[in-house]
């Protein structure tokens, strides 16, 4: 979520940062190091050495190396599968702002909020169960269209352990 001046407001597996672009090369964080460490560096990828698997490649494949070059700087997320899962379901047939008013209008739905180290609210994303617990025409009422009954079926799914979403990592 942009936050306006640089700065970007992050919520990943119930924590929630700002980021805020100070210079070229510097980033000021709204945690501490241990909540860094234990949640951010991963989410961020920040272990992985891009450079080298960009040499890794083979120089003969043009396609790669254009890619590389235009990615460059692009990191991976290490999103939540769970999360990951639902965004890619209320993607379908949208553009983003539809896709960010849609899952906002979700974690709303399932009420549950924590605050962040600027005292500022959030809504969590919402587990399987919370879904689950959502009516009919709640969860209509977060703009999903079709997408509610895929929704409710991978919620369900996930739930039940049909989709074991931990083994995709």
């Amino acid at each position: 979520e942009e936050k306006g001046d640089n700065k970007y407001r992050i919520v990943h597996l119930g924590y929630c940062i700002t980021i805020q672009k100070i210079s070229e090369n510097t980033f000021q964080l709204s945690c501490d190091k241990s909540e860094f460490d234990c949640v951010w560096r991963s989410y961020f990828d920040l272990d992985e050495n891009y450079r080298s698997i960009r040499h890794r490649i083979n120089k003969s494949d043009q396609y790669l190396c254009n890619a590389c070059k235009a990615g460059k700087g692009i990191r991976i997320l290490r999103q939540d599968p769970w999360e990951t899962l639902i965004s890619f379901i209320i993607s379908q047939n949208r553009n983003i702002p539809a896709i960010k008013r849609s899952i906002a209008l979700l974690c709303e739905a399932t009420g549950k909020i924590k605050t962040d180290y600027n005292n500022e609210q959030y809504y969590l994303f919402p587990s399987p169960d919370d879904i689950l617990s959502l009516s009919d025409d709640s969860l209509s009422d977060c703009k999903l269209g079709y997408r509610c009954a895929y929704i409710r079926a991978a919620a369900l799914a996930v739930s039940q352990g049909s989709i074991r979403l931990d083994e995709l990592l």
